[in-house]
């Protein structure tokens, strides 16, 4: 790569009508920045090469900027792993996703509760419910309770960011006049599913949990080994 040209300034050269500066930081890597005037370039050169010795000097300086720039993104590909040992993996990878596409190229210092709440507002416009919303927002708070040395305050902490008011007063249930039209509709494998769950009143996922040790069918007894609650359970 040819060497840029000499503006008789450290650090300033001008390349197709553009000023740029250069520096190499504390580690050795080198940065460039465009600016709009050779002034312009020699100050941001000079703080460049000014803010390197300085974290030569103080390690713990470089450590802080760099926590300042830790991107959304680059969180939320360190926790990955964690959340998708948890029961709600599937959801939680969603709700990524959410947030990857609207945050993850934001630094999480500069992530604030205005801007949670209009991506709130938008999720409402687009026809998300409010119970879902305060699920998305619930797993973006959780993200940020897991790096409490690079945010000291949550945006999304309840703290910041009230959930919005659900309206869960509707309970749906199903009749019993209602049980042989949803079983006429149904496979026959997938009826005894259907009544295994209403008879058990098992949540889906500890349904499809169930292994053959945990059925004493002798007793009539079914053991749950992890409810909603983490605990276990019997029936």
């Amino acid at each position: 790569m040819p060497k840029p040209p000499k503006s008789g300034i450290r650090g300033v050269f001008q390349r197709r009508g553009v000023w740029y500066a250069t520096w190499t930081d504390s580690t050795g890597k080198p940065e460039e920045r465009t600016c709009a005037s050779k002034g312009e370039a020699a100050i941001v050169a000079e703080r460049g090469r000014e803010q390197a010795r300085v974290e030569r000097l103080l390690p713990e300086r470089r450590e802080a900027r760099e926590r300042q720039q830790t991107t959304l993104t680059s969180v939320l590909d360190d926790l990955e792993t964690i959340w998708q040992r948890k029961a709600s993996g599937k959801d939680d990878d969603r709700f990524a996703k959410y947030w990857r596409g609207r945050l993850g190229n934001r630094p999480v210092t500069a992530i604030t509760s205005l801007e949670i709440d209009r991506l709130r507002s938008e999720m409402l416009t687009e026809g998300r419910s409010p119970a879902t919303v305060n699920r998305y927002v619930s797993f973006l708070r959780w993200v940020f309770y897991q790096i409490p040395r690079v945010v000291l305050v949550n945006p999304a902490g309840g703290n910041q960011l009230e959930p919005l008011a659900e309206e869960n007063d509707a309970t749906l249930y199903l009749w019993e006049d209602e049980q042989p039209k949803l079983f006429a509709v149904l496979t026959p494998e997938n009826r005894r599913r259907v009544e295994f769950a209403i008879l058990s009143g098992l949540r889906s996922a500890n349904q499809w949990a169930m292994r053959r040790e945990h059925v004493d069918l002798s007793g009539g007894l079914l053991s749950v080994p992890k409810t909603k609650g983490k605990r276990a359970a019997s029936i």
